[in-house]
């Protein structure tokens, strides 16, 4: 059953943040124009700031500008940081869903992040900017249905799939929410086609491509977040185990080690 959203309120970037978007699709970009327009809106200026100087980065020296942020963060980053500022500004609701929903995005994003890092480096910012958004549909729902917050709190208490209870009580997940929602932001189909039912894909056997590894690392971020926050975070539909994934990326025990240690770290300094 494809849900219905047109009644829904849905995230939507600011005017400078659609500006910035329609910019970065074109073939040459220029970064002082880009960091003005950014700095017309105060939340994506603030949000590009804190990114840039986000633990993951290790920055010796604090980046103090956003014409110096943008220039270090590259023009993928700002993408994600439009992205995040976006669905900050649309989180805006307290719901004990809508704050873990949020949590898991921004953790599933920084483990994937230090996964890239371990097996190739040119993956990292896909690799954030699609997990920052994979559970997009969730937040939408949470956003929108005052009863998603019962239905979100019995998938945790009972320990069964989101997905599952989801769809007993809409007759839909939120993987289809996000596709619907993801097409309303206009993004580029190349940005967002590999979250498409990202928990009920099939299931990788083998590494390909890029697609398939980024797959894979969204996956393998989004099992260890869940081992790391325990029965805090509700169950999702995987595809594959958590062993599956290590071993399809050639990830050894000492480099989960080191992923899960950096992003403890992570987690006390604050995304």
């Amino acid at each position: 059953m494809n849900p219905d959203i047109t009644h829904f309120k849905l995230p939507s970037p600011s005017a400078e943040g659609i500006q910035i978007m329609e910019m970065l699709s074109e073939v040459t970009v220029d970064l002082p124009i880009l960091s003005d327009v950014i700095c017309r809106d105060p939340v994506l200026a603030a949000t590009v700031m804190r990114y840039a100087n986000a633990p993951l980065y290790r920055r010796v020296v604090k980046v103090n500008s956003v014409h110096k942020a943008v220039n270090m963060l590259g023009l993928k980053n700002v993408a994600t940081t439009i992205i995040i500022a976006t669905m900050r500004n649309f989180n805006t609701s307290s719901t004990k869903a809508s704050e873990s929903i949020w949590e898991h995005c921004l953790g599933v994003a920084a483990l994937s992040r230090l996964i890239a890092r371990k097996i190739d480096r040119s993956l990292q910012e896909r690799a954030d900017f699609l997990a920052t958004i994979h559970d997009m549909g969730a937040m939408v729902l949470a956003s929108n249905l005052t009863e998603y917050d019962q239905v979100y709190q019995a998938a945790l208490d009972q320990q069964i799939n989101l997905n599952q209870a989801e769809y007993e009580a809409f007759g839909y997940s939120h993987d289809e929410v996000s596709a619907a929602s993801l097409a309303k932001l206009k993004l580029p189909e190349e940005m967002t086609a590999l979250i498409d039912n990202f928990h009920q894909r099939p299931a990788l056997t083998k590494i390909n491509n890029d697609d398939d590894k980024l797959l894979a690392i969204l996956s393998l971020a989004h099992q260890l977040e869940a081992q790391i926050h325990g029965e805090t975070r509700v169950k999702e539909s995987m595809s594959e185990s958590t062993e599956t994934l290590i071993s399809l990326l050639k990830l050894s025990q000492d480099d989960i080690e080191d992923i899960s240690e950096e992003f403890e770290d992570t987690l006390n300094n604050g995304f």
